[in-house]
């Protein structure tokens, strides 16, 4: 929704150009959240609502019309939670021993997950290529991004170019000739 006023005399912001540093900036892959959509294998129904979640920030960014980048899931994700944590703050609706020692797992929200994920895939990515340039690995996501019926195409400001497709990128990414780099010098990402 729209950000609401401060009081009298003041107006209420809309809901876009909410995203902000790091995010904003234009050497950043900037990653919206989705609830995930599952399908059962067994009975072909989905589960999961596959829509973007309430909670991510809405693009575009001032001078940059194309953020977010991409999409990922970031509602509702299992995580797992440290075995050495003494913290209550999050009670593990499942659990795995191993090795003598118990290790849970959590339903946890935000593009704190949706953004590892696109991480894990850019690793996978460098790990197909490792000659892959920064600006080579962001296009590869964004291009073998894909949309779906929850995905608003004419309205890139919340999914970006879409939701991400690992197995796509990494596919792409094999058949990119990249460049050797001995040194990283890239004036746009100085904030």
């Amino acid at each position: 929704g729209a950000f609401a006023s401060a009081g009298t005399g003041w107006t209420a912001g809309d809901k876009e150009y909410g995203i902000g540093a790091p995010a904003n900036v234009p050497c950043a892959i900037s990653v919206a959240a989705h609830y995930a959509r599952q399908k059962d294998n067994t009975t072909g129904q989905f589960s999961g609502s596959g829509t973007i979640a309430n909670f991510t920030s809405w693009g575009p960014v001032i001078g940059n019309p194309d953020k977010p980048d991409v999409s990922a899931p970031g509602g509702d994700v299992m995580a797992a939670l440290s075995s050495y944590t003494s913290s209550t703050e999050h009670t593990p609706s499942n659990t795995l021993n191993f090795n003598g020692r118990t290790y849970g797992f959590c339903r946890l929200s935000g593009t704190s997950m949706s953004s590892p994920f696109v991480a894990g895939v850019v690793a996978l990515m460098l790990e197909a290529n490792p000659y892959l340039t920064p600006d080579q690995v962001k296009s590869i996501l964004k291009e073998t991004a894909f949309l779906d019926e929850f995905t608003e195409a004419t309205s890139p400001v919340r999914y970006g170019a879409g939701k991400v497709d690992a197995y796509q990128a990494v596919m792409r990414a094999l058949n990119y000739t990249g460049v050797e780099r001995h040194s990283v010098s890239d004036s746009r990402c100085r904030v």
